[in-house]
């Protein structure tokens, strides 16, 4: 089928469609007229029966009064029969009779508007009945317009129309999706009569040639699709690399936080920055101190107030500092390196520090006292009157209560010791002799 006949075909379905719910919205309202009118009939029943009792009542009332009256007629007394009796009598029943009058007055009166209420109440009753007839019968009218509607469109069921039903909204975005396909269709078309004007003189492709080509295409496509693929991947694993240092670099300056006062505290410790003493260093300098201060004393007095021991001051370096030592010579005001010193300078130096090392373990020692002292050569590089202050330095210590061994080959020391181990050496080997 054409889009014309669709449209067409389209358009007198949504005829039918809006004619059947014209129908079924009449059904529905002359229904709910019907339930009204019942409801206002029902409504009415009650003050129809109401009236119809106080006419009633009214009527037996009058009645009674009139009952009422003729005993009183025929219940004269005698007594009363005389003319002024009578005039009274008739008085007294003349105002009985006027209140009776006006009672039965106003039950008539009462009676003529319980009479017509009643008729008011019929009547509309009557116009009721006659609205529900009507009603019924359009409703029966439109009910079968409605089935007849109902099998036309081809619904067996009412349930089968209800769930097919669209909603407004859905009608609308239809007949909006057609007016754009009808519009869409007028824009290809007329793109289609360009292409044809345009290709009128246009001779055909070659179609193995092309599909040629598009083949190449493809595979060169599937070979940049795999290269791209491949960087792809390595784009990745540098991204999970980079975000793998990133953390690193976040951790790593989290470790330098908490470096930054332990590390230093290492690096103070172990000399390795700034001064270059380590803790070890500096406590054996404190110690150093305490003997160069008494090695000092000795070496001022053997060297006649030349020579002070003293500790470098000097830091820096590659090397380990803090405990090198240095000499000062009073003669030139300077210090300089103790391997500037002669043969003989050093030796008193030594002997300077190993007594100055003594007294300071002693008083370390917690009063342990050290009563043996051994001195291995050195004396041979002395000078004589070097010499002779060495070995005065020596016999102060004997005096003090000291043991003193010399190891020695001096001569000039057989001479001033007299107690002494002399080791004799000859063809039959060595043998010792004790010197008393």
């Amino acid at each position: 089928q054409s889009l014309d006949e669709l449209q067409a075909e389209f358009s007198q379905l949504q005829q039918q469609e809006k004619q059947r719910r014209n129908a079924h919205n009449k059904h529905q309202e002359l229904k709910q007229l019907q339930r009204k009118g019942q409801q206002a009939l029902d409504d009415l029943q009650a003050p129809l029966q109401a009236a119809q009792q106080a006419s009633q009542q009214a009527h037996d009332q009058c009645l009674k009064q009139q009952i009422h009256l003729q005993q009183l007629e025929q219940e004269l007394p005698e007594q009363w029969r005389t003319r002024q009796a009578l005039m009274q009598a008739l008085d007294k029943l003349r105002q009985q009779q006027e209140v009776l009058q006006q009672a039965r007055e106003k039950a008539q009166l009462q009676d003529q508007e319980s009479d017509r209420q009643m008729a008011r109440l019929t009547q509309q009753e009557n116009d009721l009945q006659e609205q529900q007839n009507k009603t019924a019968k359009e409703l029966k009218a439109a009910d079968e317009y409605w089935q007849q509607a109902l099998q036309t469109t081809g619904f067996i069921k009412l349930a089968n129309w209800q769930s097919a039903l669209l909603e407004d909204s859905r009608v609308e975005l239809c007949l909006q999706e057609v007016s754009q396909w009808k519009e869409q269709k007028h824009q290809l078309q007329g793109k289609l009569a360009h292409l044809e004007d345009l290709l009128a003189d246009q001779k055909p492709p070659d179609l193995d040639t092309l599909k040629q080509q598009e083949a190449a295409a493809e595979q060169q496509l599937q070979e940049v699709q795999t290269a791209f693929q491949t960087v792809d991947q390595r784009w990745n694993q540098l991204q999970d690399t980079a975000k793998r240092l990133k953390k690193a670099h976040q951790d790593n300056r989290l470790l330098e936080d908490r470096y930054r006062v332990y590390g230093t505290l290492s690096e103070v410790a172990s000399g390795t920055r700034g001064s270059k003493v380590s803790l070890q260093r500096f406590v054996l300098g404190v110690l150093l101190d305490d003997v160069l201060a008494l090695a000092s004393r000795r070496l001022d007095h053997m060297s006649r107030g030349r020579y002070a021991l003293v500790r470098s001051q000097e830091t820096g370096g590659r090397g380990a500092s803090g405990l090198d030592l240095q000499v000062h010579d009073a003669y030139s005001g300077k210090r300089r390196d103790v391997a500037t010193l002669s043969g003989g300078e050093s030796f008193m130096a030594a002997l300077s520090l190993a007594l100055g090392l003594s007294e300071v373990v002693q008083a370390y020692a917690g009063g342990i006292r050290l009563d043996t002292l051994f001195i291995d050569e050195g004396f041979g590089s002395l000078d004589t009157e070097t010499l002779d202050l060495a070995i005065a330095t020596l016999m102060e210590l004997q005096t003090g209560g000291r043991m003193i061994g010399v190891i020695s080959h001096v001569s000039e020391l057989k001479e001033q010791l007299t107690q002494r181990i002399d080791v004799l050496t000859d063809v039959r080997g060595s043998r010792l002799l004790l010197q008393p």
